[in-house]
């Protein structure tokens, strides 16, 4: 289920957080190359870390870490 705050990953793997409730069906994300697009429930998923690091096999790729 989404909510606001949610770390979500769209169908092309681009993460983001869920930044506003839905209008016309779509939830507002605030994606983590700065951008703020309005996607429909069923093209999120919540992000998972873990899926993320198995894939890569690599070090931290999370938005919190790429701050730095």
């Amino acid at each position: 289920m989404i909510t606001l705050g949610l770390e979500v990953e769209d169908v092309n793997g681009y993460v983001g957080v869920v930044a506003g409730s839905p209008r016309n069906g779509k939830w507002l994300i605030l994606k983590d190359d700065g951008r703020t697009v309005r996607i429909r429930e069923e093209y999120i998923r919540e992000y998972d870390h873990e899926r993320a690091l198995e894939i890569t096999r690599q070090g931290d790729f999370t938005p919190s870490s790429l701050e730095d």
